[in-house]
């Protein structure tokens, strides 16, 4: 190699190696997406229902879940549906401020801020604005997720279907 060759040999390995090393450091850095189990790892809600709710909420629709957490605890529905959680979608300053507003556990029911991980698991099941309801089996499987209901008519027909999900294990059936 003739000399002017040598130091231009030596930048570009020296970049390539800052680029590999780089790159390496930013995978080792990188969380790795958030299990839909892990998204909803409430504690496990005592309570006679086989099924936990999620609820999603952001500070703008706070105010109006407080309607949705008296209909998820009236009595048919609560007999099949625990609410386990309300997820808030927003930044930490929203989070304490909700907080403020609401307490750590708005009716008993305990409240966290949904990180990014949680919200990328989230929109894998289908959700893209809140108000927004998961229904898990307590063992881990969802159910069901849908946008909350805006009509009074589909408010009454949600809470109709509530209190008639199909039990979590299988009942014995009769051969004929």
């Amino acid at each position: 190699m003739t000399p002017r060759i040598r130091p231009s040999v030596a930048v570009i390995a020296g970049a390539t190696l800052t680029v590999v090393l780089a790159g390496a450091g930013l995978r080792s850095v990188a969380a790795p997406p958030a299990t839909l189990a892990a998204a909803l790892r409430a504690p496990p809600t005592r309570g006679p229902g086989d099924y936990q709710a999620h609820l999603v909420v952001q500070p703008s629709d706070c105010d109006g879940n407080v309607h949705v957490l008296r209909f998820l605890r009236r009595a048919p529905i609560r007999a099949r549906v625990t609410v386990a959680e309300v997820l808030l979608v927003g930044s930490h300053r929203d989070f304490a401020a909700v907080r403020r507003r609401v307490g750590d556990a708005p009716d008993g029911i305990p409240m966290r801020r949904a990180d990014d991980r949680t919200v990328r698991a989230l929109r894998t099941i289908g959700y893209r604005s809140t108000p927004f309801l998961v229904i898990a089996e307590r063992g881990g499987g969802v159910k069901m997720t849908l946008q909350l209901p805006s009509t009074p008519e589909e408010v009454a027909a949600f809470a109709r279907l509530l209190p008639h999900l199909a039990p979590v294990a299988p009942s014995r059936r009769s051969s004929l």
